[in-house]
């Protein structure tokens, strides 16, 4: 029986972000060297604040997506307090630490993340997904 994954097969390189439910990691793994982020959320904080069931649809709908505008959930496993999602790495962060960072996003910058946002939600509405606060 192969060997379940766990934190300790990688390397946390550094933070990237903190959230409600915990934070983000920079991270390798150890093995192949390749870099993912890990999500580490805590499972009291999502029992809490009634999100378990909305963490558990929003991992099913990620593992299951291939577009290049949807962040890639490659896996993810727990420990006795907290969620791991393992997923793709994309360098520069999410938009709202990017606006943060700029202030104001330029005009052609605008309309490239406008394009790429109405992709992502063409494609997840075409695979029946929809955002909880639009039901």
């Amino acid at each position: 029986m192969p060997k379940r994954i766990d934190i300790t097969d990688f390397d946390v390189l550094g933070p990237i972000s903190r959230g409600a439910y915990g934070a983000a990691f920079l991270a390798k793994k150890t093995v192949s060297g390749d870099i993912f982020c890990i999500k580490k959320l805590r499972k009291s904080d999502m029992l809490a604040k009634n999100q378990l069931e909305h963490v558990k649809r929003e991992q099913g709908i990620l593992i299951s997506t291939h577009n290049p505008f949807v962040v890639r959930l490659f896996f993810s496993f727990t420990s006795s307090t907290d969620l791991y999602l393992v997923m793709e790495y994309l360098n520069g962060g999410d938009m709202f630490s990017r606006l943060n960072k700029l202030g104001v996003f330029a005009i052609n910058m605008t309309k490239q993340y406008a394009a790429e946002i109405t992709l992502a939600l063409e494609y997840l509405h075409g695979m029946q997904v929809s955002h909880p606060f639009s039901q």
